[in-house]
């Protein structure tokens, strides 16, 4: 009996959360515009304003960071890496040289088909 109350209760402290969380967020927002407006006038308040900017980019940079991370961790996401730079450099390359590389790569191959019969 006392697993299905505490399961409810955690459901509404879950929602309540959330609720706070895009309080806090309108609340920064204002606090954002209201620094913005009064740092044109003030040394101050536009100081205050250059903090939370440079707060943000901190936090938008380890963001970023941590996403390049975990995607240079997926073997998929290697393997397509990989595959994009070889398309470039075929892509780069004259007909002359493609018809070297094409006798081994099946992507050269095409692109060299592709060449050659491009109209300009």
């Amino acid at each position: 009996m006392c697993y299905p109350l505490y399961r409810k209760r955690n459901k509404k402290n879950e929602r309540t959360r959330g609720k706070r969380k895009k309080e806090n967020a309108n609340k920064q927002n204002e606090r954002r515009k209201q620094l913005r407006k009064l740092g044109k006038t003030d040394e101050n308040f536009r100081d205050e304003y250059e903090k939370l900017l440079e707060i943000g980019r901190k936090a938008n940079k380890k963001q970023t960071e941590k996403k390049r991370k975990e995607r240079e961790s997926n073997p998929q996401y290697l393997i397509e890496k990989a595959k994009k730079e070889h398309r470039a450099k075929l892509n780069k390359m004259k007909i002359r040289e493609l018809e070297i590389v094409a006798k081994i790569d099946e992507v050269a191959k095409e692109k060299k088909f592709v060449k050659k019969n491009k109209k300009y």
